[in-house]
C-alpha cells in the first residue's frame, strides 16, 4: 500500500474526484472531477475463496439478510444484479473521442471524451493495459460499472456505456460531474479560504450531507454497501448536486469479494506483522471498526454509517475523528474508539450538542448502538435542520424587536411629551428580542444603554409602588410612636413617687399623654390621610407639659427632638417635613416664651452658685428624682438606638435589593466570559 501526500494516509492511490489531476490545481481542469476507484489509502485485502459451492450459497443467504436495507416507500426496487458477465470483446467504433486527461489511478485513466452521437462531453475510465490479462483486475472492473450502472440515483453519477476502446483497452463512460469534494471543502475552511467560507456555510453542508446519506441508504436497499466513504467520496456540485463517489470497493449481496493481487496488509502495531484474517478494506480513519478487523461477515448497513459518521465529524470539527500519524494509530484508534463529540476538539466552533450526539451515535464501536440505517442517519440531520429553520425565525424576529426598540430608545432618551411612553415601548421590545435569542447582542446593548440612563422623573406606576411603601412605613412608625406614648404611664407614676405639687399640671400632662397615645393608635389602624400631622400635634402638646417638671430647656428638647424625628421618616415631601419640626420647635419655645412674657412662673433661678430648678409639677426627693432622670436617660438611649437601627436595617435592605438587581441584570447583558469571577 502507498501513502499519497496530499493529505497524509488518505490520500487517494489512484486518481478520485479531486485528487491528483492530471492539470494544474488551478486550472479550469481543476474543478472537473469524475468518479474512478482504488485509492491509495483504501486497504485492500481479497477474502480467501470458498472451497464449496454449498459455502458459497450460504454466503450469499448470509449476506442479503446481514446487510441489505429494508426499502423505503412502496415499490421495492430490485436488487442490484452484478453476477460475473465476461467482459465485451468487441473493439469501440470511434464513438468517444479522447479530448484530454483528467487524472490517473492505480487501476485506470480516467479521459475526456467526446460523445460523438449525442455530442456531449463523458467522462471515460479505462483500464490499464498491464491489467488487461488479469482476469481479477477485470472482473473487479466489470463489477464496478455494472454496481454504479444499476444504482440510478440522482446522487451517484451514471454510467453511460461499458465496452473497449478503438485499440481494444476495456472502458466504461459515465456522467462527468463537476464540483468540490468535502476533502477539498475542509481543507478550504482550514485555511479560512474567503470563497470556501462564503460559499459553503455549515447549514448548506449538512444538508450536502443529508443528501449523501439517502443516496447511501439507497444502494443499501438495492444490496450494496460502498465499504469506502469519506471526504473525498462525496462531491457538492456547482448548482446543488450532491454526488456520492468511487463504487470500486462496493460489496454485493451475495457475491464474494473478487481476489486481489498484494492483499497481505498488516494493521497490527508496528512492531508486529501478523495478518488479521478475513479482508481489511477502506480508508484507515473512516472505516468502521468491524471493518478495521476484517470482520467481513458482520459488516452491514451500519459499517457504511459509522463512515459516515467519521464524514459528518470532520466537517463539523475540521478535523479527522482519528488522527492521522501511522495507519497502525489510526487503526488502534478505530478498534479502541475515540471522542465521538466535534466540539470536544473544536470548541471555538460552537457545535450544537444536537449534532454532538448524532456523531456520538453514529461512530459508536457497538454496531448495536449506532443509527440503524443510513435513512435514520438522514432523519437526524433533517430534524436538527428543520429545529434549526425555527430557531433562525426566533432570530429574525429577535432581530425586528431589537431594532423597534432601538428606535423607541433613542426617542427616550431625547426626552419630550413622550420620553415615558417610548421608554416603555422600548423596553417592551427589548423583552421580547431577548426572549427569542437571549444572547442578542444588539438587544442587549440598547438595553444597558437604557438602564445606565433611568427616566429623568420617576414614572407614575414606580411613583404609585413607592408611595405605598411609605404609607406602609409610616404606619409602621406611627404605631411605635403609639407605645412610645404609652410608656408616659410610667413616667405618672414615677411623679406620684417624687410627690405632686400641681394636680392640674398632672392632669394636663396626662389628658395630652393619653391623647397623644390614642391617636397614634387610631391612626395606624385606619390609614388618616394627615395622621403624620396629627400624631406630631399630639406629641408635641404632651411633651410641652412636661416642661412642667424640669422647664422647658430640660429633657424637652431632645424628647421633641425624639418625636420630630420618628414622624419626618413617613413624610415624602420637604414641606411636610418642614412642617413637622416647626411644631416640635413649639414644645420648647411655646412654654419659654409664656414664661419670658410672666404668663407662667419661672422655671430656672440662675445665682452664682449655679442654676435652680424650680418645678411646678412635683418635689425633688433624690431617689425618686434619680430614678426619673435615668428612666428618661435611659428611655432616649433606647429609642433613639431602635429608630437608627431600623434606619440602617431599611437602608441595608434597600441597597441588598439594588445590587441583586444590578447582578441579575448584568447576568441578562453579559456573556459567560464577564460573568467569571
Amino acid at each position: 500500500m502507498r501513502s499519497s501526500s496530499h493529505r497524509g494516509p488518505t490520500a487517494s492511490r489512484s486518481f478520485g474526484i479531486g485528487q491528483r489531476p492530471h492539470h494544474d490545481q488551478h486550472s479550469p481542469m481543476a474543478d472537473e472531477h469524475i468518479e474512478v476507484e482504488d485509492d491509495e489509502d483504501t486497504l485492500v485485502r481479497a477474502p480467501e475463496t470458498d472451497s464449496a459451492s454449498g459455502d458459497r450459497a450460504a454466503a450469499k443467504s448470509s449476506d442479503r439478510a446481514s446487510y441489505t436495507a429494508t426499502p423505503h416507500g412502496q415499490d421495492a426496487a430490485p436488487l442490484v444484479d452484478a453476477s460475473p458477465l465476461p467482459p465485451p470483446s468487441d473493439r469501440g467504433d470511434g464513438r468517444y473521442l479522447t479530448k484530454s486527461l483528467l487524472g490517473e489511478g492505480g487501476m485506470g485513466k480516467i479521459h475526456l471524451a467526446q460523445d460523438s452521437r449525442i455530442g456531449r462531453d463523458v467522462a471515460m475510465k479505462v483500464l490499464r493495459t498491464r491489467y488487461g490479462t488479469q482476469k481479477d483486475t477485470v472482473a473487479r472492473f466489470v463489477r464496478e460499472a455494472r454496481v454504479q450502472g444499476q444504482l440510478e440515483h440522482p446522487s451517484i453519477v451514471p454510467v453511460y456505456d461499458l465496452g473497449r476502446t478503438p485499440d481494444g483497452k476495456l472502458s466504461f463512460t459515465m456522467k462527468r460531474v463537476r464540483g468540490k469534494t468535502i476533502e477539498q471543502i475542509v481543507n478550504g475552511l482550514c485555511a479560512k479560504d474567503k470563497h470556501f467560507v462564503e460559499q459553503y456555510p455549515r447549514r448548506k453542508l449538512l444538508r450536502a450531507f443529508s443528501a449523501a446519506c439517502q443516496a447511501v441508504d439507497f444502494a443499501h436497499t438495492r444490496g450494496v454497501l460502498h465499504r469506502d466513504l469519506k471526504p473525498s467520496n462525496i462531491m457538492l456540485g456547482d448548482y446543488g448536486e450532491v454526488y456520492v463517489l468511487d463504487w470500486g470497493l462496493a460489496k454485493v449481496a451475495g457475491l464474494p469479494d473478487i481476489q486481489q493481487p498484494n492483499s497481505a496488509v498488516s494493521v497490527g502495531d508496528e512492531s508486529r506483522t501478523e495478518t488479521i484474517d478475513g479482508a481489511v478494506l477502506g480508508t484507515p480513519g473512516y472505516m468502521a471498526p468491524e471493518q478495521a478487523r476484517g470482520e467481513t461477515t458482520t459488516m452491514d448497513v451500519r459499517s457504511d454509517v459509522y463512515s459516515l459518521g467519521a464524514i459528518l465529524y470532520e466537517m463539523l470539527a475540521l478535523q479527522p475523528l482519528h488522527q492521522r500519524s501511522t495507519v497502525s494509530s489510526m487503526m488502534h484508534s478505530t478498534v479502541l474508539g475515540a471522542d465521538g463529540r466535534p466540539s470536544f476538539r473544536s470548541p471555538q466552533r460552537s457545535i450544537p450538542s444536537e449534532l454532538d450526539a448524532i456523531c456520538v451515535k453514529a461512530t459508536q464501536l457497538d454496531q448495536g448502538h449506532r443509527f440503524a440505517s443510513a435513512r435514520e442517519l438522514h432523519d437526524a440531520i433533517e430534524r436538527y435542520l428543520d429545529g434549526e429553520q425555527d430557531l433562525k425565525l426566533m432570530r429574525e424576529m429577535a432581530q425586528a424587536h431589537a431594532r423597534a426598540g432601538e428606535v423607541a430608545s433613542e426617542y427616550a432618551l431625547a426626552g419630550g411629551p413622550n420620553a415615558h411612553e417610548e421608554r416603555v415601548r422600548a423596553l417592551r421590545e427589548i423583552g421580547r428580542a431577548l426572549a427569542l435569542d437571549p444572547s442578542h447582542p444588539e438587544a442587549q446593548r440598547v438595553l444597558l444603554k437604557l438602564l445606565q440612563e433611568p427616566p429623568q422623573e420617576l414614572p407614575s406606576e414606580a411613583q404609585a409602588e413607592m408611595m405605598r411603601d411609605d404609607e406602609n412605613e409610616r404606619l409602621l412608625t406611627t404605631n411605635f410612636s403609639g407605645y412610645i406614648h404609652l410608656s408616659g404611664v410610667v413616667t405618672t407614676l414615677l411623679v406620684l413617687w417624687m410627690g405632686v405639687k400641681s394636680w392640674t399640671a398632672l392632669h394636663l400632662y396626662m389628658v395630652a399623654t393619653a391623647a397623644a397615645c390614642g391617636a397614634a393608635f387610631y391612626t395606624s389602624r385606619r390609614g388618616f390621610r394627615d395622621s403624620a400631622i396629627v400624631n406630631v400635634i399630639a406629641g408635641t402638646l404632651s411633651i410641652g407639659f412636661m416642661s412642667t417638671m424640669f422647664g422647658p430647656l430640660f429633657l424637652i428638647p431632645g424628647l421633641a427632638a425624639m418625636a420630630t424625628m420618628a414622624s419626618s421618616f413617613a413624610l415624602p415631601s420637604r414641606s411636610a417635613r418642614a412642617l413637622v419640626i416647626s411644631i416640635g420647635v413649639l414644645a420648647v419655645l411655646v412654654p419659654l416664651s409664656l414664661e419670658a412674657v410672666g404668663l407662667l412662673p419661672p422655671s430656672y433661678h440662675f445665682t452664682d452658685a449655679g442654676l435652680l430648678i424650680l418645678p411646678r409639677m412635683h418635689e425633688f426627693p433624690k431617689a425618686a428624682t434619680l430614678a426619673f432622670l435615668c428612666y428618661i436617660g435611659l428611655g432616649h438611649i433606647v429609642v433613639v438606638s431602635t429608630v437608627m437601627a431600623r434606619l440602617h436595617e431599611a437602608r441595608i435592605k434597600a441597597t441588598q435589593k439594588l445590587h441583586k438587581q444590578t447582578w441579575q441584570l448584568k447576568q441578562l447583558v453579559s456573556d459567560d466570559q464577564d460573568r467569571r469571577p
